[in-house]
């Protein structure tokens, strides 16, 4: 997730930066899933630390979707503005 974000924000092209933080977003999707299945099936024993972990995916998901809504425009974004 965090390494599509970096590569968009690199690339500089509006089109590019916003389809790699759409790539991050469909990858935190894809880990959110894992994370469930791995706790369903008892590989994360720990279900506070499962917890935190989807927590935080909503947290990071909420972010890159408003990255990308910013981005309609296929403008370069900054990683550094208030999204």
């Amino acid at each position: 997730v965090l390494l599509n974000c970096v590569e968009g924000y690199a690339r500089q092209s509006g089109g590019m930066t916003r389809n790699f933080f759409k790539t991050s977003y469909g990858s935190l999707k894809e880990t959110v899933v894992l994370v469930e299945f791995a706790r369903d099936e008892g590989y994360i024993q720990d279900e506070d630390a499962a917890d935190k972990a989807l927590k935080q995916a909503d947290e990071i998901g909420a972010m890159l979707w408003r990255i990308i809504q910013n981005n309609k425009s296929n403008v370069p974004c900054s990683m550094n503005n208030d999204q």
